[in-house]
């Protein structure tokens, strides 16, 4: 766990770099060509371009920080309803690999509303500061650290074929904790 993943190795790097930036070694993002941090507006006068790229550039990142919670944390992605087939909604989440048998010790995280996703806590924070901030990468190194099993909620998500908002849906929180937690538990209603 303590090797870091060579960041550059990610296939996500790679489409971060097609918007020209990249983290530096401090998790800092930074402009390709000028090494200076995030600026928004990318085109003159054109608001609503800016908005479009800054939606994609936020889904390159949102599939970056995914990436480092399956590489560099070992996190496995877990689709729910577990029993779902391929053409149902369904979402997913990311768990340590004795998460489902050993939540005595368990962390649950999820994020706040709007456009963070799971392992983000706010998507202002990892472009202006850095990963550490803006992602909630440092509890689960801790966690794990500590041999606490990790459970990352996507609760945002809403199920990808039937989202409607951008806003977190508690009773997905619901699903994805009785699906999970509850049901190892025993935790009676």
């Amino acid at each position: 766990m303590e090797e870091r993943t060579n960041l550059k190795q990610l296939e996500n790097t790679k489409r971060l770099e097609e918007f020209k930036y990249f983290f530096n070694e401090n998790g800092q993002l930074r402009h390709t060509e000028t090494n200076q941090p995030f600026v928004f507006k990318q085109y003159n006068n054109a608001m609503n371009l800016n908005h479009q790229w800054y939606t994609a550039f936020g889904t390159v990142l949102a599939e970056y920080v995914y990436e480092l919670l399956e590489k560099e944390y070992r996190l496995k992605r877990l689709y729910i309803p577990v029993n779902a087939t391929r053409d149902e909604s369904r979402s997913f989440c990311f768990v340590s690999e004795g998460a489902l048998n050993n939540p005595s010790k368990l962390i649950v995280l999820l994020q706040d509303r709007g456009v963070s996703r799971a392992g983000t806590w706010s998507q202002q924070l990892i472009v202006h500061d850095c990963l550490d901030t803006g992602t909630q990468m440092p509890y689960i190194k801790q966690a794990l650290r500590e041999n606490y099993e990790v459970m990352v909620l996507n609760t945002n998500d809403n199920f990808m074929a039937i989202k409607t908002n951008d806003s977190m849906d508690p009773e997905w929180a619901q699903t994805g904790y009785t699906l999970k937690v509850e049901k190892k538990l025993e935790i009676p209603k």
